[in-house]
């Protein structure tokens, strides 16, 4: 067996100890392959006890595209992370027609693979359909004593976070990774940190430098609808989303795959 430090990405999505369902790209034909089940260890094992410092981009991802995964690379450049761990939100609040978990995970998964210290695998919390939350936070820090967590967010949503259960609580668990977005408000953390009051002493905030993009989920859904390229969807997303017809005006990926 190949170490798993010398694993291609198609060594690792095969090394989830899981039926792995793939698409070869020269064939339309589904391969059902069994893999074998892996052994991992609770934790990234920390060089002579260094702190591991992990990014985590939670998101619904519906679907995952490159301004998600350059938001991902980009923190960990900038910030100097070990690895950055994409959450897929099993629940996402206030959103009812988006595909299931299984899939967005899956997409997830296919779209970073090959994507040095990026994963979307990493995380036992993963592999559960559930809302991500303060108990989402208190479990990672539980689960993993020798990491330090870095939440990575664009900052429309992080001038927001005084809105969000338990925020004080959050404070105290986890950094901030925030992407500038071009047109945003440049008060928009000041006004923040006065509406925190005493709590603001607890936020641990970095500002990171994104290129201009402009992508969204919503765009990507549209093009996919229309049947016109969805450029912005890394090929392996594609394939999936094609063989699944997901996104399709013909589909209702609510209740045709949940």
């Amino acid at each position: 067996m190949r170490p798993k430090s010398c694993m291609t990405g198609a060594d690792r999505l095969r090394a989830s100890g899981e039926m792995v369902d793939t698409l070869d790209s020269g064939s339309s034909e589904r391969k059902l392959v069994e893999v074998q089940v892996l052994s991992r260890p609770p934790a990234i094992i920390g060089i002579l006890g260094v702190m591991q410092r992990i990014g985590l981009l939670s998101g619904t991802f519906d679907p995952i595209h490159y301004g998600h995964v350059t938001l991902a690379q980009t923190a960990r450049a900038q910030l100097g992370l070990d690895e950055v761990w994409i959450l897929v939100n099993g629940s996402p609040e206030g959103k009812t027609e988006v595909a299931a978990f299984k899939h967005r995970l899956e997409m997830a998964r296919r779209a970073v693979i090959e994507v040095n210290g990026v994963v979307a695998d990493r995380e036992p919390v993963q592999r559960m359909a559930q809302r991500h939350s303060i108990a989402t936070a208190h479990q990672l820090v539980q689960d993993y004593p020798d990491h330090r967590f870095t939440l990575i967010m664009g900052i429309d949503t992080f001038s927001g976070i005084d809105s969000w259960d338990d925020h004080a609580k959050l404070l105290s668990l986890m950094d901030f990774a925030v992407a500038e977005r071009p047109g945003s408000n440049p008060s928009a953390i000041a006004d923040l940190q006065r509406r925190l009051g005493a709590v603001a002493s607890r936020l641990n905030y970095r500002l990171i430098a994104m290129p201009p993009l402009s992508v969204s989920s919503r765009q990507a859904k549209d093009s996919l609808r229309t049947g016109a390229p969805a450029t912005d969807i890394p090929s392996a997303v594609q394939q999936y989303i094609s063989y699944y017809q997901l996104y399709t005006a013909a589909s209702n990926p609510v209740r045709r795959f949940q």
